[in-house]
Order: structure tokens, then sequence, then C-alpha cells
């Protein structure tokens, strides 16, 4: 049985279509990465691994992606409207700004308790919105919430977790972050 991201891998990269460019983050030496670059070979797809090195959080590496795939437009004729090839030079700081999704590394300032008399007041209370689902996603997102303000150290997780998922994988990247779950269900999946 393939590892669950391989297997995953597997089931995404049956969209690659015969002598078509398949953009990745995904190295070769990285378990899904090789999924998809073997069956970008067996199809004769063209393979592209952006440049990550200077990419040290997910919507970095996404800004990279992005503009690697707009590249790929640009050579294949598409043209932005002043006329000029589209490229990854469409992804500049406005663009990442307003590409921001909601539910994904979402973050809010929430007041804190209400200060009591005699005692210094409240800050605020960092929380984030993701929802990271399988382990790699959630290390990904606890990363590069411990390099953001408010958000080093340790900290508490409302948590939903469906059958099908790695619960076990979930709590132990969890643990390594010194992340608490707190448990909770939802009544339908969306």
């Amino acid at each position: 049985m393939c590892a669950p991201r391989a297997a995953i891998a597997f089931e995404k990269a049956g969209i690659i279509k015969p002598h078509t460019t398949v953009v990745t983050p995904l190295e070769a030496d990285d378990e899904a990465g090789a999924v998809i670059a073997r069956r970008a070979a067996e199809i004769d797809a063209r393979l592209i691994r952006p440049d990550l090195s200077q990419a040290s959080t997910i919507a970095g590496r996404n800004a990279a992606v992005a503009g690697a795939a707009l590249d790929v437009l640009g050579e294949l004729g598409v043209r932005a409207r002043e006329g000029k090839a589209v490229g990854g030079w469409l992804v500049d700081a406005e663009a990442e700004r307003e590409s921001q999704l909601p539910g994904r590394l979402e973050r809010f300032a929430v007041p804190g308790p209400v200060p009591v008399p005699g005692r210094a007041a409240a800050s605020n209370v960092a929380v984030a919105l993701d929802g990271a689902h399988v382990p790699f996603n959630l290390e990904a997102v606890l990363d590069d919430l411990s390099g953001m303000e408010g958000f080093a150290g340790s900290g508490i997780a409302v948590v939903a977790i469906a059958a099908d998922k790695d619960a076990a994988g979930l709590l132990e990247v969890m643990g390594r972050h010194g992340v608490s779950p707190i448990f909770t269900s939802v009544s339908d999946r969306f």
C-alpha cells in the first residue's frame, strides 16, 4: 500500500494530460513528488519545479508555483491586458495580498479577557483559522505560525477530525509543536 501522501498524489496525477506541462512544488525525493514525476514521464508531460529557495512560508511557495504556472501560460501565448505575455511578474505584493483565502492561515486578534479592577488590561489573543487536514499540511501551517507575531510557543487548537483522516498523525504534529487540542465535532462536511 502507498504512503498516504503518495496515494493522494497518485489520484491527483490522474488529471495530467499527455504532452502538457505540469508545475509542482514537490521535489523528486519527496514521496508525492516522485509519483507526480513518474506520471509525467509516463505520458511525456513536461515537469516544472519552481525555485523555492527563497520561499520560507506557504504563501511564498504558493506565489512561486503561481508564478511558474503563469510563465508557462505566457509561453503558450496568453497575454495580459497590456499585450505583454503573462508571467510570474504578475505575482507582486498586491496580488499576494489580494489572493488570501478565507480559512487558510487566516489570522485575527481577539480581545483578551475583561480586565479585573486593579490589574493590567488584558491584551489581544492571537487566533488563526486553517483547514489543514493532513499531517504534512498541518506541519507547514504550524511552521509558518511559529514565525508570526503572537504565535510563538505553545497554543490551543479547536479540532474536529473526520473519520477518514490520519488523526494519529495530526495529533503527533500538534504534540511536537506544543499545541493542545480541544476536540469538537461538526454535523456535516463542507
